[in-house]
């Protein structure tokens, strides 16, 4: 049996898809004796997102509020993660899209999220 998964959602502050908070997705691998897992909620930001008429609210247009929140996120998960034994990556799940000048400023500002 696989002793891993890397693809794994939180419900961090009701903003990402999971279903459960870190702590119970953590304890529940190890418990199942998984090696490692790897917690990689959606990371969708675009600028123009504020024109949208519904949008959801893993969905960001506020760079400094994107930052804000998955900088917490991983905070979070450290917290979560210093309680258990298991192997816990963490990484984001990215939407990107075809423009030159989202995708620059995308790869400078995600360096401010890397804690």
């Amino acid at each position: 049996m696989q002793k891993f998964n890397y693809h794994c959602y939180t419900c961090f502050m009701d903003i990402f898809d999971g279903n459960n908070t870190a702590d119970e997705m953590i304890s529940a691998y190890e418990n199942k004796g998984f090696i490692e897992v790897g917690i990689s909620n959606h990371c969708i930001f675009h600028p123009t997102f504020n024109k949208m008429p519904f949008m959801h609210k893993q969905y960001f247009y506020d760079l400094n509020k994107f930052i804000d929140i998955y900088k917490r996120s991983f905070e979070w998960i450290d917290e979560a993660v210093s309680k258990y034994r298991i192997n816990v990556k963490k990484g984001l799940e990215v939407d990107f899209f075809p423009s030159k000048k989202w995708r620059n400023s995308f790869e400078k500002n995600i360096k401010r999220i890397k804690t």
